[in-house]
């Protein structure tokens, strides 16, 4: 059986809902208050096998969720070093954190190289606060040739998505 290792980063402005998607991932719940990352939180996720074709492949993921205050990325930047692939995140009720998108991957090709990313729209369940459209996604998506996935961390609609497919994508590099 081969055993593979991840370094993650989950990237984007603060508020986006970072942490609230890992936790949701690795732990299954929801917090309802807001805390801010400071530098950067750790978590550890095994793949299941049934993501891959080959099920004699076991994948750990070491998450990083990086703070998403721009003018305190000093701090924050070495997490970006040996990163294998990253998780853009931006709020779907917030225009700022869409714009930011441009930001964060150039921060990440800067320190980390030509990594596999996605995108993700986080917060579909504030569907009447809704300031970014799908349409728009998919559009900053295309433009990168990276996937794109809307989720909610509150309703858990689609996170196991953005995992399973960010390690498919690390493993086609393996």
């Amino acid at each position: 059986m081969a055993n593979y290792k991840a370094k993650v980063i989950m990237t984007g402005s603060y508020g986006v809902g970072k942490t609230s998607l890992i936790v949701r991932y690795c732990d299954n719940t929801f917090l309802d208050e807001y805390i801010q990352t400071i530098g950067a939180n750790f978590f550890i996720k095994e793949i299941d096998q049934k993501v891959f074709t080959d099920s004699n492949v076991n994948l750990t993921l070491f998450l990083w969720d990086i703070c998403g205050q721009i003018d305190k990325l000093f701090v924050t930047e070495y997490y970006f070093l040996g990163a294998s692939s990253a998780i853009i995140v931006f709020d779907l009720t917030n225009k700022q954190s869409f714009k930011d998108i441009d930001f964060w991957i150039k921060k990440i090709r800067e320190l980390s190289g030509d990594i596999p990313f996605i995108i993700v729209g986080n917060k579909i369940d504030l569907e009447g606060q809704r300031k970014i459209l799908k349409e728009d996604g998919l559009k900053k998506a295309e433009e990168f040739k990276v996937n794109y996935i809307e989720t909610s961390a509150k309703k858990n609609v689609n996170v196991d998505l953005i995992f399973s497919d960010i390690s498919k994508k690390i493993m086609t590099r393996v």
